[in-house]
């Protein structure tokens, strides 16, 4: 899953202000305080909704820091702190639909799709195919064989070999 749909299934958990919740991840019915993956959760915080999500579909650990810090940056944005918990309890459900509306606007705005990523590697691979039938042209003429005489073990012995590479190659 996603950070994209992991920040999307988590909203839609909470989007009604009856399942949203202040104080502690999650609530059951009786406004106890349980677990946020506890079958008999019906109300979540704005980082409840968000272990709900990622523990019921077991969202990758990146995926999981990835949409909490994409929470924290519209948090931040918005109310000038990363303090999720403490904006969550104290600026209510307005504050919490306008953190996750924007980090959801973000992920979307950075996600690739996948549609898109295919179009990119057909084009590098159509750019490499043509790359290689270049060099395959190059190396079947004629020009792109340098033929060298071969050394003799005289040559490789004596001391005055390398001068003569050297001059030979400066002129």
């Amino acid at each position: 899953m996603s950070e994209l749909a992991v920040l999307r299934a988590a909203w839609r958990l909470i989007e009604e202000p009856c399942h949203w919740s202040a104080r502690g991840l999650a609530q059951d019915r009786q406004g106890r305080r349980v677990l946020a993956d506890d079958p008999a959760a019906c109300r979540w915080c704005a980082i409840g909704a968000l272990e709900r999500v990622c523990l019921a579909t077991a969202a990758v650990p990146a995926v999981h820091r990835a949409a909490v810090a994409r929470l924290g940056d519209a948090a931040e944005a918005l109310a000038g702190t990363r303090a999720l918990c403490w904006l969550n309890d104290w600026g209510g459900h307005g504050l919490v639909r306008r953190i996750y509306q924007q980090a959801i606007a973000q992920a979307a705005a950075a996600a690739i799709r996948p549609e898109d990523e295919l179009a990119r590697l057909r084009r590098t691979l159509a750019e490499q195919a043509a790359r290689i039938g270049q060099l395959e042209r190059q190396l079947a003429s004629p020009a792109a064989i340098v033929r060298q005489p071969p050394l003799q073990e005289a040559d490789l012995i004596r001391p005055s070999f390398a001068q003569e590479l050297v001059t030979d190659a400066a002129a």
